[in-house]
């Protein structure tokens, strides 16, 4: 009977340094996957520029600035355009849940998602999602500084 309880012991010690190891392993994997973001792992304030596809115009040279105090600068400029001015909007930016996103508040009447990458932000249409098709790329803003 003696043998019996002590293999139950030591069964049910194994057990639960077993299950507190995964579970520490768990805690150390969900950590991982919550840092390992763009928010994160790049140094993505700066300016980024570029020229974005435009339907009824040559291109839309655009200009973002985000800085460290969760503000941005965005100017952009029709070309091609009579009279082509440049237009400026400024506001705060949010991330995404993800930590991958940024959404630039006060724009609602144009796309005001991007995904940060090492170097860029590239714009994602009105629903948040990739650009996808031959012109993808062409949505890219590179960073300058």
């Amino acid at each position: 009977m003696k043998n019996i309880l002590f293999i139950l012991f030591v069964v049910a010690i194994a057990f639960g340094c077993n299950r507190s190891q995964n579970s520490a392993t768990s805690t150390e994997s969900n950590k991982e996957s919550v840092e390992k973001n763009a928010k994160n792992e790049f140094n993505y304030h700066g300016k980024y520029i570029g020229i974005l596809p435009c339907a009824d115009c040559e291109g839309i040279e655009t200009e973002i600035e985000l800085r460290k105090d969760n503000t941005f600068t965005k100017k952009t400029k029709y070309l091609g355009k009579p009279n082509a001015t440049t237009t400026e909007v400024t506001g705060k930016y949010s991330w995404s849940h993800s930590g991958n996103t940024i959404v630039l508040d006060n724009i609602t009447d144009a796309p005001n998602k991007y995904a940060v990458t090492e170097g860029a932000i590239t714009q994602l249409d009105m629903d948040g999602s990739p650009i996808t098709g031959e012109l993808w790329l062409q949505y890219r803003l590179s960073k300058t500084f």
